[in-house]
């Protein structure tokens, strides 16, 4: 018999969290199960976001029981309505908040995560092991390919990097541009584009900048970019195509959906040798960067409790070796866009969905406190 479920979560939104709720709302019904949908307001919430006809049904169709699954910020678990709760949890740092695991522990029979470092933090946490699953993220590889149409970014120079991150702290921006800064002059054929979302609170928030374009020297206008705005998703595959290289200098990842965008595009990555992303990042397919362990709790999100939580920041050193690197190494290009292409095939919201519907046909394990 079908799975039924209800969703609940950001939907109508540019954001990463946005896009995963989407995802497995078209990939469950396509497999098969009975969907729901409720969407949430939450950061950068647009009523006219465009959404697939699969998500709008879903969304018009009254409340299916069944299951509750639920992406939404751990606080909001005791409002779901079903017998049967599953969440999806996603952090970056070697633990959650005391809260976020407190309330999954009281309100989910089964919370998802992406990653196995994402497990080990929940388990770090106190979530017992028997309500954990892990859940890889995919990519819509009809959309994220290498073959199609580049974005022209308006650059008299030849050689590009790209980075997508929102502005916050832990993203490293500020680590890339310095690190950029140390590996090329301001007259080298190269640039470096940082595409980030709009944004209506920058630097209101501990974990936020106060501007990416801060980081920017005078010298630097120019062979440094800040792209911002929301694209569609064809829109964002023509812009990875238009970068030589890809660069995730975050302090940590629960899995990284932009690096495996980019990966499915045939785009070599630099990145953190630390954190969810090495889900499907290694050394065949990547530049991966050494990194110094950090308590993160003034910068972590909505981060309390007693105990610290870590994330790692990429050296400079590091990741200005693998910037000049991958710009002067062709060979190594290609061969590591090659090993890409193939590893991004392995990660799809279908094999994500099958992976969610196997563990909610199973018996729920129970709640850890009663």
């Amino acid at each position: 018999m079908p799975q039924s479920i209800h969703f609940t979560g950001l939907l109508r939104s540019p954001v990463s969290w946005a896009k995963v709720g989407r995802e497995l709302v078209r990939a469950l019904a396509g497999e098969s199960a009975r969907v729901s949908a409720g969407s949430s307001r939450g950061y950068l919430y647009d009523l006219d976001f465009p959404l697939h006809a699969q998500v709008e049904a879903a969304i018009r169709r009254s409340r299916i029981e069944g299951w509750d699954l639920a992406l939404v910020y751990p606080g909001n678990f005791s409002r779901l309505r079903s017998v049967r709760r599953a969440g999806i949890l996603i952090w970056e740092g070697d633990r959650f908040p005391e809260h976020w695991a407190r309330s999954a522990c009281e309100h989910l029979d089964v919370a998802f995560v992406p990653s196995e470092f994402t497990l080990e933090a929940a388990v770090a946490s106190g979530i017992p092991p028997a309500m954990l699953r892990v859940a890889p993220f995919g990519v819509d590889g009809d959309v994220y390919r290498p073959d199609g149409p580049a974005m022209r970014l308006s650059s008299r120079r030849t050689f590009t990097f790209l980075a997508v991150a929102a502005p916050h702290i832990r993203k490293g921006l500020a680590e890339l541009i310095d690190a950029f800064g140390s590996a090329f002059a301001p007259g080298d054929d190269v640039d470096l584009v940082i595409k980030c979302p709009p944004s209506v609170r920058s630097a209101r928030r501990s974990w936020e900048y106060a501007g990416v374009e801060s980081f920017i020297g005078r010298e630097r206008c120019g062979q440094i970019r800040v792209l911002t705005g929301s694209l569609d998703e064809s829109s964002m595959a023509s812009l990875y195509r238009a970068a030589d290289v890809y660069v995730q200098p975050s302090f940590g990842e629960s899995f990284g959906l932009a690096p495996l965008e980019a990966l499915a595009c045939g785009r070599p990555i630099i990145a953190t040798g630390w954190g969810g992303a090495l889900t499907f990042l290694d050394r065949s397919n990547s530049w991966l960067v050494d990194y110094d362990l950090i308590d993160a709790c003034s910068f972590a999100y909505d981060w309390s409790g007693d105990e610290k939580v870590q994330m790692a920041r990429p050296r400079r050193e590091s990741l200005a070796g693998a910037l000049a690197d991958s710009y002067r190494d062709g060979t190594a290009r290609r061969k590591k866009g090659a090993a890409a292409i193939k590893t991004a095939r392995r990660f799809t919201w279908k094999r994500c969905a099958q992976t969610i519907l196997e563990a909610l046909s199973d018996e729920p394990s129970g709640r850890c406190v009663s």
